[in-house]
């Protein structure tokens, strides 16, 4: 799935994570491509926020490797914000990791997300489930 400019902000989400890109470079798919190999990052499940004006990611970092939010191709058209659903998954070279532990994460949110559903239909009875 490639992220195009905008008319409005969106969001998105890949439960089972990718295959693998250039974190700084548009369109960069295969890692035999890739300027820079410390760019090359392959995600656990994330949500991605798409803004209208990509200038307002300027204060999110485009670090990868700590687990938290980070800003995917930064300065760009096409800059999005990846939220790490799995911190464990989101690093440089994370195609050493296994499936498991990706389908893992995915689970744990699923279940996460059933819960909160639950929840919500205990503590709000008349609301439509979502």
């Amino acid at each position: 799935m490639y992220v195009y400019p905008t008319v409005k902000s969106a969001t998105s989400s890949r439960l089972h994570g990718d295959v693998g890109e250039d974190n700084t470079t548009p369109l960069v798919m295969s890692f035999d491509e890739i300027e820079d190999p410390d760019n090359w990052i392959e995600s656990g499940p994330h949500l991605m926020m798409m803004p209208k004006d990509p200038t307002s990611l300027d204060a999110f970092s485009a670090d990868f490797t700590t687990g938290a939010p980070y800003v995917m191709f930064q300065g760009q058209t096409w800059a999005h914000l990846m939220i790490p659903m799995c911190a464990a998954r989101s690093h440089a070279r994370a195609h050493a990791r296994t499936h498991a532990r990706t389908h893992a994460c995915t689970q744990a949110w699923i279940l996460h997300a059933h819960a909160e559903r639950a929840r919500d239909a205990h503590h709000y009875p008349g609301r439509a489930a979502h």
